[in-house]
């Protein structure tokens, strides 16, 4: 039987089975990759800023703020862990994130319960005329021989501030010069914060009482605004056994009124300073505070000192 034939109409297209065409989606893991490399570098550096801004702190009348600095710095290595983890292929994601997480937060717990706080001692004296030391070359060490303390049972440096000089020529520049003497056993390398303070001298006991305490507490508040602002300050290095020093910044500048008064023994000027050193068996810190009435031969130390 033959076969039928049913014929086309012309220009007619013959058809063909349809094919599916996949269009590729990016996976999981790339879009994580991609966070990772955006944020990455920015996360590690606000990490090891934060975590210098706690070395810096710490141990210092600011635990409240070194405590957060040291929050933010974990707080950015966590979140720089689950960019870790999630950007490439771990089997079991949410047990690794845990541990590393829980790292973190164990290091954190122990760096503020088992590591050593700075050690904070303390030098003021009142001294007189009689005791000044000869005046030298600013930065270098003084010419005039100091007495040194027994040698430390530990290896390690101990800044003390061993006497005060009033610098009282010029009114625009009114300070004091002070004196620092390593008598641990081994090199200090130091910095130091530092805050001036005028207020008027009040003939009621108690009103002067509270002037001095208010003027110390603004100057520590200043001293821990510049540690916080992490400034650039010129270093400084102390051998064993000898002494430098230095003149206070910032200086006073009175007008000639106010210096008149100043030397009339009318007005108070408070110095304060936190020194703050390293050496090879960890970092300490001095804190010293004294006040000037304008009478160059006496010095006053402050009534709150040598806190940690």
């Amino acid at each position: 039987m033959a076969e039928e034939i049913v014929p086309r109409s012309s220009g007619e297209v013959p058809e063909r089975p349809l094919t599916s065409i996949v269009i590729p989606t990016p996976s999981k893991n790339a879009a994580w990759k991609t966070a990772l490399l955006l944020s990455g570098g920015a996360l590690l550096q606000i990490a090891s800023q934060f975590f210098a801004n706690y070395l810096t702190t710490r141990g210092y009348l600011n635990v409240i703020v070194a405590r957060f600095f040291l929050l933010i710095s974990g707080g950015a290595v966590s979140l720089l862990i689950v960019l870790c983890v999630m950007a490439f292929p771990v089997r079991r994601k949410t047990l690794t994130l845990f541990l590393a997480i829980g790292l973190v937060v164990l290091t954190s717990l122990g760096l503020e319960k088992w590591a050593p706080k700075p050690h904070v001692s303390t030098g003021t004296t009142t001294i007189t005329s009689a005791s000044l030391p000869t005046t030298t070359t600013p930065g270098q060490h003084s010419a005039r021989p100091e007495q040194n303390s027994p040698p430390s049972a530990t290896e390690r440096s101990r800044i003390h501030v061993v006497t005060y000089e009033m610098v009282l020529d010029n009114p625009e520049t009114v300070s004091v010069n002070v004196y620092l003497q390593n008598r641990g056993t081994i090199d200090a390398r130091g910095k130091r914060y530092q805050a001036s303070v005028a207020f008027d001298i009040s003939d009621d006991p108690a009103v002067e009482k509270q002037r001095e305490l208010d003027a110390e507490r603004t100057a520590r508040k200043t001293i821990h605004d510049i540690q916080i602002g992490a400034a650039r300050l010129q270093g400084f290095i102390v051998t064993p056994g000898s002494t430098m020093w230095f003149t206070h910044e910032p200086m006073v500048r009175f007008d000639s009124t106010r210096y008149a008064e100043f030397r009339d023994r009318k007005v108070m000027i408070l110095f304060a300073g936190l020194v703050y050193y390293t050496d090879r068996n960890g970092s300490h810190r001095t804190y010293y505070c004294v006040r000037n009435n304008g009478n160059p031969a006496v010095m006053f130390s402050c009534g709150i000192t040598g806190e940690e």
